[in-house]
C-alpha cells in the first residue's frame, strides 16, 4: 500500500502545502503483518531552529534569523558545516539578516576567514558586525570583492576583529551590502538578490552534522492508531528515507496513518510504503462460476432490441453497449420492466436478470422515442391543419362576387373576418398557424 502526501513545489513561495502532513485511512480485510519504509525531505518551511536541533543535536550549532525560501539545505547550519559547497543565503529583497553560532562550551574568536559566494548572481556584504553573549558588538568593514562569471562562485575575505571576543553564543550581522538586483519574474519589480555565506571561517566555531546514514531510531514522525511507531532516518542532502526499525503487525479492519507536519519536525515525509507477504495459498480452489446464458439477439434497431435467453441457469448481467442514458428500459416476460440501468464499464447500460424459467425473452427499448413519435404526430397533424385552412381560404375566394364579375349591390353587409375571405386573410389564417406547429415541435 502506498500513501502520498498532496504537496507544492518547495520552490513555489506563493503556495503552501494542501496536506501539511500525512493522514491516511485503510481497511484490512485480514490481519497481515507489514514492512515501513518512506521517502520525505526536510521541511523548506521548518524553522532554523528545528532543522539545527535535528542535525546538530550534539556540539556546534547554528541558526539564522531568515534563509531563502524554498531551499531547506540552506539554513545557518551551512556556514559552518567546513563545506564551502553549501551555503546560508539570506531571503531574496532581505539581505540584512543575522547568523547565531552557539558553542558547547566558551570560545575566543580573534578574526574569520569569511568565505562568500560572488558570482553576480548574489549581494555581497561590505560590512558586518560582530558580538558574543548579547555585549556591544563590534562593525568590521569588509574590502572589495570582485564578482566571478562561474555560478556558485566563492571568495575569501579576512575578517580581523578590533578586540578578540571570548563567549558561547556568537551573532554575526550583515550590515551593508553591494546589491545585486534583478527583476522579479511576478511582480515585475527590481528586487535585490540574496547573500550567500559559504563559511563563517571561525576556528572553534565547525559544526560536525549527523552523518546522513546514522542515528537513533525516533518514534516521533509516524504514527499508527495513534501509537508511535519507530523509524530510522537516512539522508542524502536535503532527501530523506526512512524504514521501520521492527515489523508492524495490524489486525483485521480499520486503521489510521498519519505522520508530524515537517514545520514541526524538520522532516516532511511525502511518501509511505507498507509491504507484506504473500497470503497463504487457499486450502481448497473455489467453485467455478456457472456458465453465462446463451443470448440470441431476435431484432436489432437504433431504438428496441428483442433478445431471447436460453439456458439461463442463475443470476445474470445484461449489457447493452450503447451509451448510458436513463431513458433504456429492459422488460422480462413475466417479470416486468426492470427499470433504469446501471452504469457497467464506464458507458454502457446493464441490468441484473433475476431469471424465473430457463428460456425468456426481454426487450429492450430506449423509451424516450415515444415522446419523440407524439411530438411528429402532432406536427404533422398541425401542418394538414395548415393546409386545410390555405385551400378554404382560396375557394372561398374563387366563390367571392369579385371572382365572378357579379355587380355589386348598392348596399354593402358588414365584411366578414379577413381570416375568412380575401388574399389578406388567407395570409392571416396561414401566419396563425404557423406558431402552434412551432410550439408543438
Amino acid at each position: 500500500m502506498v500513501l502520498t502526501r498532496w504537496r507544492a513545489s518547495a520552490l513555489d513561495v506563493n503556495r503552501s502545502d494542501p496536506e501539511p502532513a500525512l493522514a491516511r485511512g485503510l481497511t484490512l480485510p485480514a490481519a497481515r503483518t507489514f514492512s515501513l519504509s518512506g521517502t520525505g525531505a526536510l521541511s523548506p518551511r521548518a524553522p532554523d531552529a528545528v532543522l539545527a536541533a535535528m542535525l546538530t543535536p550534539t556540539g556546534v550549532r547554528a541558526t539564522a534569523t531568515a534563509r531563502l525560501a524554498g531551499d531547506p539545505a540552506g539554513t545557518g547550519l551551512a556556514a559552518i558545516d567546513g563545506d564551502e559547497a553549501t551555503a546560508w543565503r539570506t531571503p531574496v529583497d532581505a539581505p540584512l539578516q543575522t547568523l547565531r553560532v552557539e558553542s558547547p562550551s566558551p570560545t575566543t574568536v580573534e578574526r574569520f576567514r569569511l568565505q562568500l559566494v560572488a558570482d553576480g548572481r548574489h549581494s555581497v556584504p561590505t560590512a558586518v558586525r560582530v558580538s558574543v553573549d548579547g555585549g556591544e558588538p563590534q562593525t568590521v568593514s569588509l574590502a572589495p570583492i570582485a564578482d566571478d562569471a562561474a555560478e556558485g562562485a566563492v571568495r575569501t575575505v579576512p575578517v580581523v576583529l578590533p578586540a578578540p571576543l571570548t563567549g558561547t553564543v556568537f551573532e554575526v550581522s550583515i550590515v551593508e551590502v553591494r546589491e545585486v538586483r534583478s527583476i522579479d519574474a511576478d511582480s515585475g519589480t527590481s528586487v535585490v538578490q540574496p547573500v550567500g555565506v559559504a563559511e563563517l571561517g571561525a576556528s572553534g566555531l565547525v559544526a560536525t552534522p549527523v552523518a546522513d546514514d546514522q542515528g537513533p531510531c525516533r518514534d516521533d514522525l509516524v504514527r499508527v492508531d495513534g501509537v508511535p511507531v519507530a523509524v530510522r532516518l537516512r539522508r542524502a542532502g536535503a532527501r530523506v528515507t526512512v524504514t521501520g526499525c521492527a515489523p508492524l503487525p495490524l489486525a483485521a479492519g480499520g486503521h489510521r496513518i498519519t505522520t508530524a507536519a515537517g514545520r514541526d519536525d524538520g522532516i516532511d515525509l511525502d511518501r509511505l510504503v507498507l509491504a507484506s507477504a504473500a497470503a497463504p495459498a487457499a486450502a481448497a480452489a473455489p467453485a467455478a462460476p456457472p456458465a453465462a446464458p446463451e443470448l440470441i439477439v431476435r431484432r436489432t434497431g437504433r431504438t428496441s432490441y428483442r433478445v431471447e435467453v436460453a439456458s439461463a441457469s442463475a443470476p445474470f448481467w445484461l449489457v447493452l453497449g450503447q451509451s448510458h442514458d436513463d431513458g433504456w428500459h429492459a422488460t422480462v416476460a413475466d417479470v416486468g420492466d426492470l427499470g433504469a440501468p446501471t452504469l457497467v464499464d464506464g458507458y454502457a447500460n446493464g441490468w441484473l436478470v433475476q431469471p424465473r424459467t430457463h428460456a425468456f425473452g426481454i426487450e429492450l427499448r430506449w423509451t424516450p422515442q415515444r415522446t419523440v413519435w407524439r411530438g411528429i404526430a402532432v406536427s404533422v397533424l398541425a401542418v394538414l391543419a395548415c393546409v386545410i385552412l390555405a385551400v378554404r381560404g382560396w375557394r372561398r375566394s374563387v366563390d367571392a362576387p369579385e371572382a365572378r364579375g357579379v355587380d355589386e349591390p348598392a348596399v354593402r353587409s358588414r365584411p366578414r373576418p379577413a381570416a375568412a375571405g380575401s388574399v389578406r386573410g388567407r395570409a392571416r389564417g396561414a401566419v396563425g398557424a404557423g406558431p402552434v406547429t412551432a410550439v408543438v415541435l
